[in-house]
């Protein structure tokens, strides 16, 4: 189940697999609370949009305030579709992968979305956190399997023991895809409804994980759709080229 909190007019969301380790800080924003105008209005966390640096700065800062860790801490990933997936042990900011993975505490890995699934994982055994931003592409190319196995290779983790929670993103009510994409998915996470193609990508996500060895009871779908309520979420395909984005973040105090 998520839970959302307001911390001075900052709405976090978070899910309550997550929330009972003390140690480890999670949340998925939504688009009020920070200083960026119209069309960004307005906790824009992401670049690339038209939005100023100086708002994106101060945003971060409000974000991160909010839960209590300096964005200094913050890891960031290049988010460029594939399946890369990157260790680290100090918040840098890593220009070609999709997902971060850390045993390292204060470090807060982050990845920002405004239509694309958001995946925090915490496997509390060896103290392993992880941030996945998965887009078609990135799922088609294997990010959640990849994260997973970087998980058990590097650090020992059992995917049995992994918790998951998934954060807002565009879901199947809306998101229309041409052939092309569908073709690259099973026909369970392919709606079709009048001679259209929706990609149900949560779904996606929920089978490969699945499929990886994550017991379903630890897999936390927070179920919201990004277009279905621009007013809350930043949603790419709603508001187009400028679009804010949001952020997931996870990590572990020191």
């Amino acid at each position: 189940m998520f839970v959302s909190s307001f911390n001075q007019n900052i709405e976090i969301i978070q899910s309550d697999l997550l929330t009972p380790f003390l140690s480890v800080v999670h949340g998925f924003s939504t688009r009020s609370g920070g200083v960026s105008p119209k069309p960004f209005d307005s906790l824009n966390l992401g670049t690339n949009s038209g939005d100023i640096s100086e708002n994106i700065e101060t945003n971060r800062q409000i974000f991160c305030a909010a839960l209590d860790f300096p964005t200094a801490c913050l890891a960031h990933a290049g988010q460029i579709h594939s399946g890369n997936v990157v260790v680290i042990d100090r918040p840098v900011s890593v220009p070609d992968t999709d997902a971060l993975v850390t045993k390292t505490p204060g470090v807060f890995l982050n990845v920002k979305t405004a239509d694309c699934v958001p995946i925090l994982l915490f496997e509390p055994k060896q103290n392993v956190v992880a941030a996945v931003h998965a887009g078609w592409k990135g799922i088609a190319n294997r990010v959640i399997e990849n994260t997973i196995e970087t998980m058990t290779a590097r650090f020992h983790c059992e995917a049995a023991k992994m918790l998951i929670a998934i954060g807002p993103s565009i879901r199947s009510c809306c998101y229309e895809v041409q052939s092309d994409v569908a073709n690259q998915f099973s026909d369970l996470e392919v709606l079709r409804r009048d001679g259209r193609l929706f990609l149900d990508a949560a779904k996606a996500v929920h089978t490969r994980l699945e499929n990886a060895g994550i017991l379903p009871k630890n897999v936390d779908d927070c179920g919201f759709c990004t277009m279905c309520d621009p007013e809350r979420f930043y949603s790419y395909r709603h508001d187009g080229i400028q679009s804010g984005r949001m952020m997931a973040v996870i990590g572990m105090r020191e």
